[in-house]
């Protein structure tokens, strides 16, 4: 007997005579049946639950079979509507299909350990199936089934993962966050936790600051001695071969030129009403937007201190 589409073709040469004997035998196998209680496929009523669902691969194709049970555990047949969806660890559908099947449509299967089963079987050429990114070494497959008002569903998370069915390496995607201004000796964080690789390989980052300076990881911070502009290069690599590289230029600015007027009242700065007023005007360079402090101290040694950004 050859199954393909879960439909058997018997061998041709049978005579109407032998066909007639075959069933007579079938019909008195399926009496002494009922009769004595012998298990056998069940006929009629509603599933129960789908005992199985199981795909073999070949060069060019999956052979994908599932089994219908009753209440009590036997095997059955029964037209429905299939839906069938196979996906991998990345959450991509890779093959989604629906149709519809009958009775009749079932046989019997002989299993790769030598079993026979009554399933509905079919094939899946690879040629359906899109290919994967994943590195995992195997797919998911959801069945569902819905006849007689119901709908069983089954999952089998072993389907195999065929060569044929994985799509080339593709290279990191690099994202660099940082600022297009920063100041001479003041650390400037550049960060590239944002990129990501789509086979989900883990990623080297390569940095080169533009200055001679270079540095790894995905978070760095770099400080330049001078003004001017820089080129910041980020190379990514997955270790599979995959290559990208990214670019951003930042502004290294000189030093800002920062007045602080300290004046005030002598009891504003902390010190006794009779000190007077107190008035101070002073210059600083400064080398970025930071917090700087002016301390004063009066003829007595007393201080205080104003602070402005």
């Amino acid at each position: 007997m050859v199954i393909y589409a879960g439909r058997p073709h018997l061998a041709r040469g049978w005579d109407l005579r032998k066909r007639s004997l075959v069933a007579a035998i079938l019909a008195i196998l399926a009496i002494t049946s009922l009769a004595y209680g012998i298990v056998g496929p069940s006929m009629a009523g509603t599933p129960d639950r789908i005992q199985s669902l199981a795909f073999l691969d070949s060069e060019d194709h999956f052979t994908a079979y599932f089994i219908l049970v009753d209440q009590q555990g036997k095997e059955m047949t029964t037209g429905g509507r299939v839906h069938l969806a196979i996906w991998d660890d990345l959450l991509a559908t890779l093959h989604e299909t629906t149709f519809d099947i009958e009775k009749g449509e079932f046989s019997v299967y002989d299993e790769p350990s030598g079993s026979q089963i009554l399933a509905y079987v079919w094939d899946i050429p690879f040629t359906l199936i899109a290919k994967s990114d994943s590195r995992n070494d195997t797919l998911t497959a959801d069945l569902s089934f819905a006849c007689q008002g119901i709908t069983l569903t089954k999952r089998f998370e072993e389907v195999p993962f065929p060569d044929e069915l994985r799509a080339p390496n593709k290279a990191p995607i690099p994202d660099i966050r940082a600022p297009s201004i920063g100041w001479s000796k003041v650390a400037l964080e550049l960060n590239a936790s944002q990129s990501y690789d789509p086979n989900l390989d883990e990623i080297e980052y390569i940095w080169s600051f533009g200055d001679d300076g270079n540095g790894s990881g995905s978070v760095v911070f770099h400080a330049y001695e001078r003004p001017g502009h820089y080129t910041i290069s980020l190379t990514l690599l997955d270790g599979q071969g995959g290559e990208s590289t990214m670019e951003r230029l930042v502004e290294i600015r000189n030093p800002e030129k920062l007045r602080i007027d300290g004046c005030g009242w002598a009891s504003e700065w902390g010190w006794d009403e009779h000190d007077g007023q107190f008035c101070a005007n002073v210059t600083l360079w400064n080398q970025a937007p930071v917090y700087v402090e002016l301390h004063a101290r009066d003829g007595g040694g007393r201080w205080a201190r104003r602070r402005r950004r």
